[in-house]
């Protein structure tokens, strides 16, 4: 077994590894430029998603998750689904513990009330579940904008 030095942050290691145990760079071919290259222009798009993400603080686009599909616009500009991960499971979560509580609270409910008011309720949540995934996204981003392979 022969060690390499990672083109990402520098550290030896193995021919054998596909991606480096420090940074995560994926090991290419030596003699390869073509790969090289290609992955370097892979890692810049990466490295710009990461940044667009830190501009992510106020509460626009976590508002504009309500919009369909604005959250696979934003999964593939910023290269993340956890807010809408956050979103669509927190959403869930929610949705089905009101219903069986409403269910139980109120054993001959109405159906539109309970739908009207589920509808309310992740009316509401949404934007907050998503502000949270986007600060996930963003504090992941800012720990591997930090790291040296970048």
């Amino acid at each position: 077994m022969a060690l390499i030095k990672c083109l990402g942050c520098g550290q030896p290691i193995s021919d054998k590894a596909l991606t480096c145990p420090k940074c995560g760079w994926r090991v290419v071919i030596a003699n390869s430029v073509d790969n090289i290259e290609s992955q370097k222009k892979e890692e810049s798009g990466l490295i710009k998603a990461f940044k667009r993400r830190q501009k992510d603080t106020g509460w626009g686009y976590a508002m504009a998750h309500l919009v369909p599909f604005v959250s696979i616009y934003y999964a593939i500009n910023r290269r993340t689904i956890t807010p809408f991960l956050f979103a669509f499971l927190g959403n869930l979560a929610i949705g089905f513990t009101y219903g069986v509580l409403f269910a139980i609270i109120n054993p001959n409910y109405d159906e539109q009330e309970l739908e009207t008011s589920g509808t309310l309720i992740g009316l509401v949540t949404t934007p907050i579940l998503t502000k949270k995934g986007m600060e996930r996204a963003r504090r992941y981003a800012k720990k591997h904008l930090l790291q040296d392979s970048f």
